[in-house]
């Protein structure tokens, strides 16, 4: 029996962490909406528990890809190294570890932020989804991993108030019933496009059958 120093490197090794730096575009709301420092304000801290979360979903598709290939991988001149093809890692510790992270990160999620873990949970099924049917298939693997990453910044998005325009922030939180319809405004605070708080008796209506 292995000890369980040796059976935690080889799980953390399965997971990837070098592949956890794309994460960081969960930060490029906090950046560019000027809110990234202090470095112990909300905003940052949020996000980083974000950022935390984030990675424990993603290491679990690694799990899960590698379970499904530990009998291709045995044969592969490079993969056969890994953690569970080398009989480093057991398939019954991986597979715990996949079912178990993601309950922890959806649930700590939730529990930060609602809006958070269901981008959470999007991110865990398009990229389940990319691993069973996707990438094999020309433009949508492409696709698929660009929405991937306009995920990360959604994600960290639902954890700040940003407070200038994005075209990120519109779509997450104003909900298709939100917006005017038939040149109604909507009640509450406008922003211009240069960012300043508009009134609402204020905010132009659009007559009907304009341009």
């Amino acid at each position: 029996m292995q000890p369980r120093y040796q059976v935690l490197n080889a799980l953390v090794r399965t997971t990837r962490p070098k592949q956890w730096i794309k994460n960081g575009f969960i930060f490029v709301p906090l950046v560019f909406d000027g809110q990234m420092f202090p470095l112990s304000g909300d905003p940052f801290l949020r996000t980083v528990a974000g950022f935390i979360l984030l990675c424990m979903t993603g290491s679990t598709i690694y799990l899960v890809n590698d379970i499904v290939d530990i009998e291709r991988d045995k044969l592969h001149p490079t993969k056969c190294k890994r953690p569970l093809p080398a009989g480093e890692l057991s398939v019954r510790v991986a597979a715990v570890a996949a079912v178990v992270l993601p309950l922890i990160a959806l649930a700590l999620g939730y529990l930060l932020e609602p809006a958070f873990a269901l981008v959470l949970a999007t991110y865990l099924a398009l990229h389940l989804t990319y691993s069973f049917r996707i990438k094999n298939m020309v433009i949508l693997d492409v696709m698929a991993v660009a929405v991937g990453f306009v995920l990360r910044v959604v994600a960290g998005v639902a954890l700040i108030e940003v407070q200038r325009f994005s075209p990120v922030d519109v779509p997450l939180h104003h909900p298709p019933g939100a917006f005017p319809r038939g040149g109604q405004a909507t009640a509450g605070t406008h922003h211009a496009r240069d960012g300043r708080q508009v009134p609402p008796d204020h905010v132009p209506r659009v007559q009907p059958g304009a341009a």
